[in-house]
C-alpha cells in the first residue's frame, strides 16, 4: 500500500470499500465497490509556476509510476494527456486520469466519467497509422476473448557485416582439425500458418570465390535452403540466391522464401574490411514476421 500523511483519509476510504467487498463476497448480487481517485496528478515533485514578465511558467513536475492490479490502468511519465470522447460522441477533453475499464462491448472507457478513450487503431497488420486524424469517433476497442486471423511468416530481414578478412571454413575431418574462419549463424523466429513458432537457423560461411559467403538455413520445423552473397570490392552488396522452404511437421501450409538482396553502403566508421550484408526473404505477399492469436 502506498500512503503518505496527507492522503490517510484516502487511504481510510479505499479501506472501507475493500472491507465492504470482503464481508459481502458471498452476499448474492452483491456488486464490488472500487476507489478512483480523482486528483489529476499525484506524488507532483515540483508544482506549477506561473507566468512572470521573464518567462511563461513551469508544468508540474510527476513523480514515481506505481504498478496496480488492473491491467487497464495506465499512467503518462512527461508531457501529455489521454484523450477522452464525449459519450454523446460530440466533443474531446483531455485528462491525467489513466484510470480505465472496459464497457460491455469492449470499448475502453474511463472509469469514473464512462468517456470513451481516444486513439490510432492498428491495420489487419498491426501497423498504426499516427498522420490520421483522432477525432471523438476514434474509440479503442479490445475484444476481450476474440481471436485475430494467424498471419504466418513471409518476409525475414537480416541485416549485418560479414568480414572481409574471413578465409573459406574446412569442416573437421577425422584427425584433420578445422580450418578456416567459423560460420557466423543467427537464429530468428518464424510462425506457421497454424500460429505455430519455430526458430530458423542460417549459417554464413566464406566462400573460395573472391567477395562471396555460403549461406544455409535449417530449423526444427523441416527449414532447409541453401545459396550465395555476393559483394563487390567496396563491401556493397551486389546479389543474392538460394531458397528458404519452410515444411512445418504439424500439418500447417509449406511456405518458399527466395533470397532477394537489399544493398547499403558500408558505414563509414568501420575500420576494416567488412562485406555488409542486408538480404530478405521475401515471397510476393508482404506480412510481418510474426503471427498472434489472443
Amino acid at each position: 500500500m502506498y500512503s503518505g500523511i496527507s492522503a490517510i483519509e484516502a487511504q481510510q476510504t479505499s479501506l472501507d470499500v475493500i472491507g465492504n467487498n470482503i464481508a459481502n463476497v458471498n452476499t448474492t448480487a452483491y456488486k464490488s465497490g472500487r476507489v478512483t481517485f480523482e486528483d489529476q496528478l499525484s506524488q507532483t515533485i515540483q508544482g506549477a509556476s506561473t507566468p512572470t514578465a521573464n518567462d511563461g511558467g513551469t508544468n508540474p513536475q510527476q513523480g514515481g509510476l506505481q504498478s496496480t492490479s488492473k491491467p487497464t490502468d495506465m499512467a503518462i511519465q512527461g508531457n501529455g494527456y489521454f484523450m477522452l470522447g464525449d459519450t454523446n460522441g460530440t466533443g474531446v477533453s483531455y485528462t491525467r486520469d489513466g484510470s480505465f475499464s472496459l464497457d460491455s462491448n469492449g470499448n475502453l472507457v474511463n472509469s469514473s466519467s464512462g468517456a470513451y478513450v481516444l486513439g490510432w487503431k492498428a491495420d489487419a497488420n498491426g501497423k498504426i497509422d499516427s498522420t490520421q486524424q483522432i477525432t471523438s469517433a476514434s474509440k479503442l476497442s479490445i475484444p476481450v476473448g476474440g481471436l485475430t486471423a494467424v498471419q504466418p511468416t513471409s518476409n525475414l530481414a537480416f541485416g549485418g557485416n560479414l568480414s572481409a578478412d574471413a578465409t573459406p571454413y574446412t569442416p573437421a575431418s577425422g584427425a584433420t582439425p578445422a580450418g578456416g574462419t567459423a560460420p557466423y549463424v543467427r537464429t530468428v523466429k518464424v510462425y506457421d500458418s497454424l500460429g505455430n513458432p519455430a526458430n530458423v537457423t542460417l549459417s554464413f560461411t566464406r566462400a573460395a570465390a573472391s567477395n562471396s559467403w555460403n549461406w544455409s538455413a535449417s530449423s526444427d520445423a523441416g527449414a532447409a535452403g541453401s545459396g550465395t552473397l555476393s559483394f563487390d570490392t567496396s563491401g556493397k552488396q551486389t546479389g543474392a540466391t538460394g531458397t528458404v522452404t519452410l515444411s512445418p511437421t504439424d500439418g500447417a501450409a509449406s511456405r518458399r522464401l527466395p533470397a532477394t538482396p537489399a544493398p547499403r553502403r558500408r558505414p563509414r566508421t568501420a575500420t576494416r574490411r567488412e562485406h555488409c550484408s542486408r538480404s530478405a526473404w521475401t515471397t510476393p505477399a508482404q506480412f510481418p514476421a510474426s503471427s498472434t492469436t489472443a
